[in-house]
């Protein structure tokens, strides 16, 4: 209860207020605080007992503002915002130190440093050391307070859950696809195929689009899946590689994916962690998972 004046003030009815304001709708406000509709209805009326004053015009189901209720939902969100913010950053501010993060090359250049500015803003005491994890998933596991790695292996003593499996799928600059009103799978034959691996990924995903017996005109071979998108990036050819990784090249343009047709991937990402999971680790984790979720993949 707040104390203004001569008025006591439930901030419970204040929070209602502000989000009776927002929607200007009491049953969409009540969804929005997982309460029942008639517990707004209460919230709102004994506000405005209090105030002596009406803040919503009401008719039929719509509602409005009142001048006063304008000017009150202005006051109160300002308010509750600057609160919300503060009470965040007090949760936030404590992590301080080094977090140590180990993944895998390319998923670090190309999927997680764009993204990791938005983390760092969030937790600015904190500082970041970044360790390389070598695909395949080695037999020793990097110091690091949280590891991303590709396949499957487990550790002892070690905590390791799945983050996030996906599809391959053939990207290409899109110069290369100029002044062609259709291109298919079969048009491969004609082309240069870009391989990260021995061939396996590329071989599993015509032998899906039932062009096993494929044999393209050239082949890059390369050790690196940073290398062969780049090459791919610069118009020399099709890379293969999974949804994830090429997705921010994808989103700026920088590569198309020619195909709707993908392979599941052989394997997914996995988090590996202490089974006490250090606080900023575990706020890391969290962080990871969410922008996994907003790309639309999940485990």
């Amino acid at each position: 209860m707040l104390r203004i004046g001569e008025k006591n003030i439930s901030l419970r009815a204040l929070q209602t207020f502000e989000a009776v304001g927002e929607h200007l709708s009491m049953s969409r406000a009540a969804e929005s605080l997982s309460v029942t509709q008639s517990a707004v209805s209460h919230q709102v009326r004994n506000l405005e007992k209090e105030l002596g004053v009406a803040l919503f015009l009401r008719a039929g189901r719509t509602l409005k503002l009142t001048a006063e209720g304008d000017r009150l939902f202005r006051s109160v969100s300002r308010t509750l915002t600057d609160l919300r913010h503060d009470i965040d950053s007090f949760a936030e501010e404590h992590f301080d130190g080094v977090l140590t993060i180990a993944a895998p090359p390319t998923f670090t250049t190309l999927w997680l440093l764009p993204r990791l500015p938005e983390f760092r803003e969030r937790f600015p005491q904190l500082r970041y050391r970044l360790k390389t994890m070598p695909v395949p998933t080695p037999a020793a596991l990097p110091d690091a307070d949280i590891t991303i790695q590709f396949g499957a292996r487990n550790w002892p003593e070690m905590r390791v859950t799945p983050l996030v499996d996906t599809n391959y799928m053939p990207v290409c600059a899109p110069q290369l696809l100029k002044g062609r009103s259709r291109f298919l799978p079969g048009d491969l034959e004609a082309e240069t195929l870009i391989h990260d691996d021995n061939g396996d990924a590329w071989a599993r995903w015509l032998g899906a689009v039932a062009l096993g017996g494929l044999v393209p005109a050239e082949e890059i071979f390369c050790d690196k899946s940073h290398d062969a998108l780049e090459m791919a990036r610069m118009g020399m050819g099709f890379a293969i590689n999974d949804q994830i990784i090429t997705s921010n090249w994808i989103e700026a343009g920088l590569l198309i994916q020619p195909f709707s047709q993908s392979v599941e991937s052989y394997d997914k990402f996995f988090i590996v962690t202490d089974q006490d999971v250090k606080p900023a680790a575990q706020e890391f984790e969290s962080w990871l998972r969410r922008c996994v979720a907003q790309q639309g993949y999940g485990n």
